[in-house]
């Protein structure tokens, strides 16, 4: 008889959980492992607004996965082109691979929402390459201004105040005074403008601490326009529509934040989905399919006490990936498979160096204490990866900073 097959896609927070976790479980001699994804590294999301915001560069988001992977794994670098679930196989830019049980990770793409312009002109914090290109064209777009003194060209804005947005917001206001002397612009006319559709910002944390968020920000010289959407983009304008009427900003960056979708190769497969986004069963498989699991942001996870999806956080992913080892090995040895049950341990947002705000256990915390918190997370996750070696190369060390 031969090995069992267990393939991943996608190696984000889901998926290299799965792998990591899944391989010590296993034994090499019966289970193959598969894990493929388009990089032959993984990067931390919840970093890529500091590499956007010129923080820290994009190699230090990232790191590669193969060094992670032990005897049972095996990395294979390609695109995923299609799923075949009803042949049990995954089609890629490197082959065909079979498959007995198949994990999903695909993650998430940029939600536009039929806005004109947005593909075109707007910058996304999708993925390392992407956040580095943001920070490349805002110092493109200073250089401008020192050549041409128009205003668009030092007015960045950002649709979209959630997680994201505000992250990327905190970290690029520590940077504006670096960037004013550098290309020789009075502080003063440097804007940046948050627009959110809502009425507040960071929804999932209290009035209290998205208020401090925002009067933080806006002491350090952030405008929000709050109930006010994008309607459309230029390269030279952004169009939107707030309590006052329309109104088009002279801007020549947008960083767009505002929405995610799940995988088109998702939605183009027969795996039943809404917008590329698989609502799973409890035990983290699909119901047409019990062999495929799905994992991150690919999967609507319902919590069953409040009836409603968890929000697709990097921490319940990782918590995700893991369930998802434990019920493949209660497969392999026949056993039944065990309901996810997320131990949300909080949330904490960074405001930029040295603050931010938490919700940890049902206690807040704000300033440094927060911005502590963030750190110590950042380096947790890295830890459940790869353990100290991992630490070691990557982990935040200032944490107090």
């Amino acid at each position: 008889m031969g090995k069992t097959k267990i393939v991943v896609v996608g190696a984000g927070y889901g998926g290299l959980a799965t792998a990591v976790t899944l391989q010590r479980k296993v034994n090499a001699d019966n289970v193959s492992i598969t894990l493929i994804n388009k990089n032959d590294y993984h990067y931390e999301t919840t970093w890529l607004h500091e590499a956007a915001a010129g923080v820290i560069s994009a190699n230090d988001v990232c790191y590669e996965i193969e060094p992670l992977l032990k005897d049972s794994a095996t990395f294979v670098q390609a695109t995923v082109e299609a799923l075949d679930v009803d042949s049990k196989q995954v089609l890629t830019t490197n082959g065909v691979f079979d498959y007995d049980y198949l994990v999903v990770g695909l993650g998430f793409e940029v939600q536009d929402y039929g806005i004109p312009g947005i593909k075109e002109h707007a910058q996304s914090i999708s993925n390392a390459l992407s956040a580095s290109k943001i920070w490349t064209h805002i110092n493109a777009q200073f250089a401008m201004y020192e050549k041409e003194q128009s205003p668009e060209y030092a007015t960045i804005i950002v649709g979209g105040a959630g997680f994201t947005g505000i992250e990327f917001i905190g970290s690029l206001v520590d940077q504006l005074p670096k960037l004013a002397q550098a290309y020789h612009i009075p502080q003063e006319v440097l804007r940046v403008i948050c627009t959110e559709a809502d009425t507040s910002i960071l929804p999932g944390f209290s009035e209290s601490l998205s208020l401090y968020a925002k009067q933080q920000l806006e002491a350090r010289g952030v405008e929000f326009l709050t109930q006010t959407a994008v309607i459309g983009v230029t390269d030279k304008a952004v169009t939107v529509r707030g309590p006052q009427g329309e109104e088009a900003i002279a801007a020549s960056t947008l960083v767009w934040t505002a929405g995610v979708k799940g995988s088109a190769v998702i939605e183009q497969s027969s795996i039943p989905s809404t917008g590329g986004r698989v609502q799973v069963l409890p035990t983290l498989n699909v119901a047409d399919y019990p062999e495929v699991f799905v994992v991150g942001d690919s999967a609507i996870v319902t919590d069953r006490y409040h009836q409603k999806p968890y929000p697709p956080t990097a921490q319940i992913a990782m918590q995700q990936g893991e369930a998802i080892a434990n019920n493949l090995q209660h497969l392999l040895e026949g056993e039944p498979l065990t309901p996810f049950m997320p131990n949300l341990k909080g949330s904490v947002c960074s405001l930029g160096s040295g603050d931010g705000v938490a919700l940890v256990k049902e206690r807040e915390y704000t300033g440094r204490k927060a911005a502590v918190l963030k750190k110590m997370i950042d380096n947790h996750a890295l830890f459940l990866v790869g353990g100290p070696g991992l630490i070691a190369k990557k982990g935040k060390f200032n944490i107090f900073k």
